[in-house]
């Protein structure tokens, strides 16, 4: 049995299988795979050609879903989280040479709101002061004569810098950081000066005395305080002193330098003793008129304002025209 093979005793009786020969090596079949085109596999597929024999195996449609199952238990309630705590301390010198602070953050785990020394630190950070700077420079400003290219009537010129040797004054060597000119404006013409005299009022525009002021030949009778006498013995050139009558603090005195006011028979006029205050006739433009200067509302308005009670009760109104 050149092959090999068998001998078989059967009812014994020994039978010889003899082996043949061994064929010849066959062929590798030549196999592809490729998808289905949708048209003819809609639910998908696979194409394989076997020695160009080409065999479509579609995929099967998927089947009904099935019942949902019924819902598990639900499960324990876990434990609360806890909160985020910081701490801040000065930090390490060693680590901050000018100071600063330690910031460390951890879990508040006994929930007191702080982080304990005895509660985990998960992240810190360290903020550092700066070093400190120089001192900063002050501004001076220096003021010289304008040049007369830029100023023809003259003016000032303002120059401004950092007074760098810090002696309070802008050096001519130091550095001008801005500078602006004033100049000053053409000169206007002189104004004229305005006419004004001082003289007594005759007893007529005042029985009780006064003074007719003029300016620029327009005049204004200015006449003296008339009160009423209730049967006080007031001669002429009498001093009254009311200590309830105060301007800046000082009781002021009156003399009487005149009897009866037109019809008032029972009436004297009264000067204060000095001169009580110093006050334009306007302080607008030049108004003379009595009725309109600022002088007026200043006597009926603000010396009267000083006068006792009693005084004022006295004080009779007089029309001056």
């Amino acid at each position: 049995m050149p092959h090999g093979g068998q001998v078989i005793v059967l009812n014994s009786a020994e039978h010889i299988l003899w082996q043949s020969a061994p064929g010849q090596d066959g062929e590798s079949p030549q196999v592809e795979e490729e998808n289905t085109p949708l048209e003819d596999c809609p639910d998908g597929g696979v194409v394989f050609t076997l020695n160009e024999e080409r065999y479509t195996v579609c995929a099967g449609a998927d089947g009904l879903a099935g019942e949902n199952g019924a819902p598990g238990e639900n499960g324990e309630n876990g434990e609360n989280g806890a909160n985020s705590a910081v701490r801040i301390n000065p930090a390490d010198l060693a680590a901050c040479p000018e100071g600063g602070s330690l910031i460390e953050f951890g879990l508040d785990t006994n929930g007191n709101g702080l982080l304990d020394p005895e509660e985990d630190v998960f992240q810190s950070t360290s903020i550092r002061n700066g070093t400190t700077g120089d001192a900063g420079l002050n501004t001076v400003i220096r003021m010289s004569p304008a040049d007369m290219a830029d100023c023809e009537f003259g003016g000032t010129l303002f120059e401004s810098g950092l007074d760098t040797n810090r002696n309070g004054v802008l050096d001519l060597d130091e550095d001008v950081l801005e500078s602006s000119t004033i100049c000053k404006g053409e000169p206007g013409e002189d104004g004229s000066t305005p006419e004004v005299t001082l003289t007594d009022a005759t007893a007529t525009e005042c029985p009780g005395g006064g003074s007719v002021l003029t300016v620029n030949g327009e005049s204004t009778v200015l006449c003296a305080l008339i009160v009423e006498a209730r049967d006080l013995p007031l001669a002429l050139g009498a001093l009254a002193h009311d200590e309830d009558t105060r301007w800046n603090g000082q009781a002021l005195t009156w003399q009487v330098v005149h009897h009866g006011y037109g019809a008032l028979n029972d009436s004297v006029a009264l000067r204060s003793e000095g001169a009580v205050a110093l006050q334009p006739m306007s302080d607008g433009s030049w108004h003379n008129r009595w009725d309109s200067v600022s002088l007026r509302f200043w006597l009926n308005d603000t010396f009267s304002q000083s006068f006792s009670p009693a005084l004022l009760e006295d004080v009779q109104d007089t029309n001056v025209s």
